[in-house]
């Protein structure tokens, strides 16, 4: 009798240890989810600032905007693979524990004797939809860091346009001060 008590106490701990993986990929989710939010933030903030300088009509603003546009293009290329880097270690991560509660499954189905069958069975239904569960939460972290990442590039891309955009009409306005002041000094030569 103590035999089986300590079975179904192992069981129980292990199904423990099972929850506490899934809250763990749970925080860590929402961790990922909070620092994507962040890096949006700074990316509209800079955003604002290349519109900011773009609209100076000073001589330096278009070697203002080229360095802009490069930092632009430097921010978004870094955000992309570091969202990458984390997608892949959220899939590596999600796949371990996935396979250890597999692992899991088939030593506690390897370890239960005949009279606990049915004690056996429906242990083995909890753990199956856990996993699906895990395994769709997995799916759908995944689907949601891909939309992310999607975001990102096109709203990179859309920034990258208007300030090329800024910059070339920065350019058009430098150069047409340039055209004035050598009018103008022509006429004061004259």
């Amino acid at each position: 009798m103590d035999r089986l008590v300590d079975q179904y106490e192992e069981r129980t701990a292990g199904y423990r240890r099972s929850l506490a993986r899934q809250i763990a990929i749970a925080d860590n989710l929402r961790n990922l989810n909070t620092r994507l939010t962040a890096q949006l933030e700074a990316a509209c903030r800079e955003r604002d600032e290349l519109r900011h300088r773009a609209e100076s009509p000073f001589e330096a603003a278009g070697k203002a905007a080229q360095d802009l546009v490069d930092n632009a293009r430097n921010t978004a290329r870094d955000t992309i693979a570091e969202a990458r880097a984390q997608a892949k270690g959220i899939l590596d991560e999600a796949n371990a524990k996935a396979g250890d509660i597999v692992e899991s499954a088939k030593q506690t189905a390897d370890g239960l004797a005949e009279e606990h069958k049915r004690e056996h069975d429906k242990a083995m239904a909890d753990l199956a939809e856990q996993r699906d569960a895990s395994k769709k939460e997995h799916a759908k972290a995944l689907a949601d860091i891909e939309t992310r990442r999607k975001d990102a590039q096109a709203a990179t891309a859309e920034r990258e346009r208007r300030a090329g955009e800024r910059e070339q009409r920065a350019r058009e306005t430098v150069d047409a001060i340039r055209e004035t002041l050598k009018n103008a000094i022509r006429t004061l030569d004259d």
